[in-house]
């Protein structure tokens, strides 16, 4: 039997020779992405190896990790060498966080800790937990060989998107229990805005913060986890010494974890997976790279030339990337039947993305009922069902669209040719029997009943969850009277007033007024037969709401409003509600998105280089335009005394920018910033739908040529002028409860 380094010895031989067939016929876009970026970031370091020559290690290691994945060898898997294990122990025993990368044979990196904690602790009942991200939560769990040894060992996956997993991994560290954490996996509940900038190897990259701080507040410590190989092909697995994250030093934390990385990932850069989407995090590439200088233009490699709206070229002498040819993307609703459907195919796609959206009025009579539907409508039997589908996950989500309530079914689905060619069209025919089965069938009492009470608690656990209910409160504050203001899961007195009888009644209503939204973006679409499934399935017996198309725009108040709300948190929060009077559909919203990234959506921008990096007057902060509302959002976690300080620090970098107080490369900074969040958007199937759904809402669809040529020609009055609009509302203090002796 083939040893792992003779394994991977083979396949680079194979890699090698496939050379001149990726580069006659094109790479696909994760091949590319991983030599780009590889190149991008490697070339300024002038190694003695090519980068090329990496390239083809690097996709002979991940094959070897594929394999790995699906047909594991435990026999040949274990480490040949294991360094610092009395590090390992010590955070075993005094709980904390393993962190670590998607490096070397990572597939293992726990094997050796739940050894320890199975026989040198000696305590066989004690979990041990992976943070995972929900796609690959799904996706582990079909891999019946890892769910076993996972199973055996004690081993729990958690999912990083889970709305209370900040609380959960805090109480497991307060409990002295340990889990491992990928560093370079960046899911998380909501968007973590407050991200830290570091040092990588030659460029700087954003980091998400949120674990930090969960370390940072529980007082426990990181062991850093590297696996990887030496040169005559050891498995070597290292843990290094524990260290805590000092108060208000969370930076250093950073800085720290990936030094340790980075000097690794030098020695063996092939070993690193996630090179096709390292683009992701850049903030700033080595400034000699992707410069035209005057050169000539020479292409080395590109994209294949499939079904895509965009075409890439690299020229991997001088680290430039090409655009080569773009076809516009058209984010069009169609409709039929009176269902709107949206499609859009590119064989770049592995899988398929359906999601069914149905979309009504915002109403606190309607809200918790409405959010209850997404767990009560999944039928019992739903996993068998998706297993005739050839492993398809489904999700449900129940969301906020301006002043609409969103309930979400979404589908990913393996769109194989090779496959079932009924796959699609059984799947949008599971959806329809997930909306339509109980109009029949009515509802089981027992799951009612059940689903109650889960709701129960899911409100509890959200009151609880601080950061989450202090934006929710100042929002609703800033919407008084407006449907916005209501919450999307409802409160805890509806619920009360709720019981069967009522429940039905709410979902016969909702299913026959909601608008049915469906998107599905993936590889072998046939169109003409998707719109005779949706002819089939989802047909209306009335018409469904109509849609105000209105901009929804928050009206301006004419009074600033200040509140304070009493809270059991040790850490501040402070938020400062603005009206911009601007949201999707208006012709000033590029200029919005330009002047948020330069004012504190980015590690570099004013907010967070004055409160922040000078001054160290906050944990974290972050700057959030709400799309529909013309809302614009500053959250700030920081101790009490700081917040009249920090407040006037806000304020004034306002007025700055309105005396025109910006430079032309802070504008730039922010032009690439925006580009690159809706070029990469773009391109991933969740915020396609998104911004779908919401030019939808709006009666409004962008040209994708002309949004980005705007971009380019925006100008500083621009930004000023949009400064000038911006109308401060509400400044919302979080203040911690004192107790009564």
């Amino acid at each position: 039997m083939d040893s792992f380094y003779e394994l991977y010895k083979r396949f680079l031989s194979e890699e090698e020779m496939l050379k001149s067939y990726y580069y006659e016929h094109g790479l696909s876009i994760d091949q590319f992405l991983s030599l780009t970026n590889m190149v991008m970031e490697l070339l300024p370091l002038e190694l003695n190896e090519p980068c090329e020559k990496i390239w083809a290690k690097y996709l002979s290691h991940n094959r070897l990790i594929n394999r790995e994945r699906v047909k594991p060898n435990f026999e040949i898997d274990s480490f040949d060498e294991i360094f610092g294990e009395e590090y390992m122990m010590e955070t075993l025993s005094e709980g904390g966080a393993f962190l670590t990368w998607h490096f070397g044979d990572y597939r293992h990196n726990t094997d050796q800790i739940i050894k320890a904690l199975r026989f040198k602790l000696q305590d066989k009942n004690r979990k041990f937990f992976v943070v995972v991200d929900q796609e690959s939560y799904e996706s582990e769990g079909k891999l019946e060989a890892w769910e076993k040894v996972r199973e055996e060992a004690g081993v729990r996956l958690l999912v990083a998107e889970s709305k209370l997993i900040a609380i959960k991994l805090f109480y497991l560290l307060k409990e002295n229990n340990s889990f491992l954490l990928f560093l370079d996996g960046q899911a998380g509940f909501n968007e973590d805005n407050a991200d830290i900038r570091t040092k990588f190897l030659s460029s700087e990259i954003k980091v998400r913060s949120g674990i930090f701080r969960i370390l940072e507040k529980a007082k426990k410590k990181i062991c850093i986890l590297i696996t990887t190989m030496s040169e005559d092909g050891k498995k070597q697995i290292i843990f290094y010494k524990p260290f805590l994250v000092e108060p208000n030093k969370i930076d250093e934390a950073v800085n720290k974890a990936f030094s340790i990385f980075t000097a690794e990932l030098i020695k063996k850069p092939e070993l690193w997976r996630l090179w096709y989407r390292h683009d992701e995090q850049v903030l700033n590439w080595h400034s000699s790279v992707n410069i035209d200088n005057g050169r000539p233009i020479q292409i080395d490699w590109r994209t294949k030339d499939i079904h895509s709206n965009q075409m890439l070229g690299l020229d991997a002498k001088n680290a430039r990337l090409f655009e080569l040819e773009t076809e516009e993307l058209s984010l069009n609703m169609q409709q039929i039947s009176g269902i709107n459907y949206f499609i859009h195919q590119n064989d770049k796609y592995m899988n398929s993305t359906i999601r069914l959206s149905l979309l009504y009025p915002l109403k606190k009579v309607m809200a918790s009922s409405i959010s209850i539907f997404s767990e009560l409508l999944i039928p019992h039997d739903i996993q068998a069902k998706l297993d005739h589908l050839y492993g398809a996950t489904l999700k449900s989500n129940v969301s906020r669209k301006g002043d609409y309530q969103v309930l979400e079914f979404e589908m990913s689905i393996i769109q194989d040719k090779s496959l079932d060619s009924d796959i699609l069209s059984n799947s949008l025919k599971l959806l329809s029997e997930i909306i339509y089965s109980s109009l029949e069938n009515g509802f089981n009492s027992e799951r009612v009943e059940k689903e109650f009470l889960n709701h129960y608690n899911r409100i509890q656990e959200i009151n609880d969850y601080v950061e989450y209910t202090v934006q929710e409160k100042c929002l609703s504050i800033m919407t008084e009277g407006e449907p916005f203001s209501t919450s999307i899961f409802g409160d805890l007195n509806t619920l009360k007033d709720l019981n069967s009888k009522i429940l039905f009644k709410h979902y016969q209503d909702f299913i026959a007024s909601a608008k049915i939204y469906i998107h599905i973006i993936g590889p072998n679409i046939d169109e003409k037969r998707i719109q005779s499934n949706i002819c089939d399935y989802f047909k209306r017996e009335k018409e469904s709401i109509v849609l105000s198309k209105e901009n929804m725009i928050s009206s301006i108040n004419e009074e600033i409003k200040y509140i304070e709300h009493e809270s059991t948190t040790k850490q501040g929060r402070l938020l400062i509600g603005f009206k911009t009077g601007i949201n999707l559909s208006s012709q000033n919203y590029i200029h919005l998105l330009v002047f948020n990234a330069i004012f504190g959506n980015l590690p570099s921008s004013k907010l967070q280089t004055e409160i922040r990096h000078k001054r160290g007057l906050a944990y974290y902060s972050r700057s959030e335009i709400e799309d529909l509302k013309g809302i614009l959002l500053i959250h700030v976690a920081l101790q009490e005394e700081n917040y009249e300080m920090v407040t006037k620090i806000v304020l004034d970098e306002l007025n700055k920018i309105r005396d025109g107080g910006i430079t032309e490369e802070e504008i730039q900074a922010g032009v690439n910033a925006v580009k690159h969040f809706v070029k990469s958007g773009l391109e991933t199937p969740a915020i396609l739908i998104d911004i779908s759904l919401t030019g939808e809402l709006l009666d409004y669809q962008d040209d994708e040529n002309k949004f980005f040529s705007r971009l380019d020609n925006i100008s500083k009055k621009n930004i000023v002028d949009v400064a000038k609009e911006i109308t401060l509302d509400t400044v919302f203090k979080s203040v911690r409860k004192t107790v009564e002796i």
